[in-house]
């Protein structure tokens, strides 16, 4: 199952090359070109974190787990 964070990582990427393409990258640079990159690194970013939530998540169930503690 995609995650909602899964959708905007695709959606930024997609903006990304598609923004490349009608601004003639990498022939000349812009400032459109520039925003949607730092769109998907953000989006990107995000997508980590999410990941990393996910983890401390587990940690905490491990712990619980290991307590006997359970929920």
């Amino acid at each position: 199952m995609r995650s909602e964070v899964d959708e905007i990582l695709d959606r930024c990427w997609k903006e990304y090359e598609l923004t490349k393409q009608r601004e003639g990258w990498p022939e000349k640079s812009s400032e459109a070109v520039e925003k949607a990159r730092e769109r998907y690194f953000l989006a990107s970013k995000l997508r980590a974190m999410q990941c990393e939530i996910y983890w401390l998540k587990e940690q905490i169930r491990r712990y619980d787990e290991e307590r006997g503690e359970v929920g």
